[in-house]
């Protein structure tokens, strides 16, 4: 059992709420709306495309990319399975997908995104990384 809470997500998500109140607690509210059928976010049969439009916060901790746990993803080889870090990230703008690897020249695997972020849990910080930017890390 993880012993985070709906707290650690309040830098993701309230940065600049943050700054603006100089860290000190404010109130803050998450609404929510229904899909075309009337179900919430946290219902059995929700519509899935409105999903990413507004995550329930309190339960994105392990995972908290905007995009679907099994959205195809490249890793490479060398990390998934030659034990070598991710030290290189890339979300690519023409179509969304993401790249993993230990340097940008790596041979790449297909994998769900959930699967890389197993594999290296710290990825989930780059999850509002913006389209065609490169994140880069010397070491783990």
């Amino acid at each position: 059992m993880s012993s985070r809470s709906s707290a650690d997500n309040i830098p993701d998500y309230f940065g600049y709420a943050q700054w603006f109140y100089d860290c000190e607690a404010f109130p803050a509210l998450q609404l929510f709306w229904t899909d075309k059928g009337g179900k919430f976010p946290w219902e059995p049969e929700f519509e899935e495309s409105y999903q990413l439009d507004q995550p329930l916060l309190g339960q994105k901790l392990d995972f908290k990319f905007f995009e679907p746990r099994n959205a195809a993803t490249f890793i490479a080889e060398e990390v998934l399975s030659g034990g070598r870090p991710i030290l290189w990230v890339w979300h690519d703008s023409d179509d969304g997908t993401w790249s993993f690897a230990n340097k940008s020249s790596d041979k790449m695997l297909i994998v769900g995104l959930d699967e890389a972020v197993a594999h290296d849990p710290a990825i989930n910080n780059l999850f509002n990384l913006p389209t065609d930017y490169i994140a880069t890390r010397v070491s783990v």
